[in-house]
Formats: C-alpha cells, sequence, structure tokens
C-alpha cells in the first residue's frame, strides 16, 4: 500500500512539474511573441532611433531608415502595414529562440498599379502634386492587394530577456524588395522624362525651321 501511495505521489509530482514547465514556457513565449511585436512595430513606424538602441543592425540600415522617415509618403506607406507573430511560431533549440512572423504591406508596385488606373502621369503640374494623388490611393488600397512578408526573427536569452540577433536579416526581408520596387519605377521615371525632353526639344527643333521658311 505505501509503495503504491509512493508510486501514485511520484506521477502526481511528475505531473505537477510539467504542468508549470509548460507555464514557465507558455510566459516566455509571450515574452517573445512581445518582443517580435516591438522589433516589427520599430522598423514599419521608421524609427531609427530605436533601432540604433536596440544595437542590433548595421549602421548603414540605420540610415537608410533615417533618410526615408523624412518623407511623408514612406511613413503613410509603411504606418498601413500589419503585423502578426503567433505564440505557435516560437521555438528554442540549442540555446536560440526563433519566432515567426508575417508583416502585410503595401507594394509600391501596387500603389504605382492604382495610381495609374485613375490618373495619367503626364497629367501632373509638379512633384507635389503627383504626391499628394499618391498618399491618396494609398488611403484607398484594400488589404486584399496587400503582401505578406514571412520574417524569421533570431533572439538570445539573457536573464529572462530576449535579444534580437539577426537584426541585418529582417531589416533585408521587410525593406529590400519595396526597395528594388522604387529603383526599378525611378529608373522608368527618368527614362520617360528623357524621351519627353527629348520629343520636346525635337519639336521646338522642327518649329524653329518652319518659322525660319516662313520668315
Amino acid at each position: 500500500m505505501k509503495n503504491i501511495v509512493k508510486l501514485v505521489s511520484a506521477i502526481l509530482s511528475g505531473v505537477l512539474v510539467l504542468s508549470l514547465a509548460g507555464c514557465k514556457s507558455g510566459s516566455d513565449n509571450k515574452k517573445v511573441v512581445k518582443e517580435a511585436e516591438a522589433v516589427l512595430e520599430e522598423l514599419t513606424s521608421l524609427d531609427y532611433k530605436g533601432m540604433k538602441e536596440r544595437d542590433a543592425y548595421s549602421k548603414q540600415y540605420i540610415n537608410i531608415v533615417k533618410q526615408i522617415s523624412k518623407d511623408e509618403m514612406n511613413e503613410l506607406l509603411w504606418s498601413k502595414a500589419i503585423i502578426t507573430v503567433d505564440s505557435d511560431g516560437v521555438k528554442t533549440k540549442k540555446g536560440k529562440t526563433t519566432c515567426e512572423a508575417t508583416v502585410d504591406v503595401i507594394e509600391y508596385n501596387t500603389v504605382v498599379k492604382y495610381l495609374t488606373k485613375e490618373h495619367k502621369m503626364d497629367e501632373f503640374e509638379d512633384e507635389d502634386e503627383a504626391m499628394e494623388a499618391m498618399k491618396e490611393v494609398i488611403g484607398k488600397i484594400k488589404e486584399k492587394d496587400y503582401t505578406s512578408i514571412d520574417i524569421t526573427l533570431e533572439f538570445d536569452e539573457d536573464d529572462g530577456e530576449y535579444i534580437l540577433e539577426n537584426g541585418d536579416e529582417v531589416f533585408q526581408d521587410l525593406f529590400y524588395e519595396i526597395f528594388q520596387q522604387v529603383d526599378t519605377y525611378t529608373k522608368k521615371s527618368k527614362e520617360y522624362e528623357s524621351k519627353q525632353q527629348e520629343h520636346s526639344e525635337r519639336i521646338d527643333s522642327i518649329t524653329a525651321e518652319i518659322d525660319s521658311l516662313l520668315s
């Protein structure tokens, strides 16, 4: 009888330990999720000062965010980002904790597509007018047209705190594709402006020749 009691006590103790361990794991997961959300909110709000304090990013990336944060349209574009971090995506292996997240964003290509549906690029008198139209378009874009970016964040645990380890990778995953789209669009815009300039100069030249013949 005593042996049975001891056995039951041992089993119950084991269950209690497992239960407590599960609670601790759940608590840790919440900490990781909270920290992952803080990292992504920092990036999408273009908070370069917060990035600097975190000490997880290369200086060049902090400077990039500092530059783009000066543009009102960039702030508006990234303020529309939707961050999703699931505690089920938190895993710990060999002392490293990873967390899976998704950020839904409005791609620059989507803005241009919406813009060209409603406007002709040559209808704007200046850059300010074009920017105002783009801001208006951004407000009309529906979530179904957002693009999902999957991101893996890596953390080191230090005395109960979780410290981001792969800041540069997170930055690249989140921003690089958007930057490439902007570069491509800018290049096309410059090519278009160059052709328009050549066309205008050609017309001016022909007009001058006609005026010369008629005078």
